[in-house]
């Protein structure tokens, strides 16, 4: 999704936080692990880290850490609601 006034740089910084998001709500564990460091340290605001990227973006750290990790919940209890179909 284009936003309207980014960017080319910024158009590209998005997308790095667009497949972190992905990453991060994905089921594999490595990416999980590395997503999950990524997203919720706060040691540096260096170019390229989460909290850079937000600045960058003009996004609220809080919020959107907040949102990832309310879609990740729903996903689970999603998951846990299809296994214990399955098993019933």
């Amino acid at each position: 999704t284009e936003v309207r006034g980014y960017s080319p740089e910024k158009h590209l910084i998005a997308a790095v936080l667009q497949r972190a998001v992905r990453d991060y709500l994905s089921s594999e564990e490595e990416l999980i692990t590395e997503t999950t460091e990524w997203f919720f340290n706060d040691a540096s605001v260096e170019p390229c880290t989460f909290p850079w990227v937000c600045e960058t973006l003009d996004l609220e750290i809080g919020i959107i850490r907040g949102l990832i990790t309310k879609k990740k919940e729903t996903l689970k209890g999603c998951l846990t609601k299809s296994v214990n179909k399955r098993v019933a």
